[in-house]
């Protein structure tokens, strides 16, 4: 995969870059702009966290349907 810039990841998971860049120092990666390069650990981690995130959005969304049942 190699280095990708905060705004070019920030694109791929549908997010602003100031988004990403907040993420990502609350995970302890320093990013300092949206020109700034991640290296793939870094990548990782942050689509981790995103996957992480989406996989409780859609768990919360079965909870619910399953409970208006």
């Amino acid at each position: 995969m190699g280095k990708l810039k905060v705004h070019e990841l920030a694109k791929e998971l549908g997010l602003e870059s100031k988004e990403l860049i907040k993420k990502a120092k609350e995970v302890g990666i320093e990013v300092t702009s949206h020109l700034s390069s991640l290296e793939e650990e870094q990548i990782q981690k942050i689509k981790n966290i995103f996957n992480e995130f989406l996989l409780l959005i859609i768990l919360c969304f079965n909870s619910i349907i399953l409970f208006r049942k």
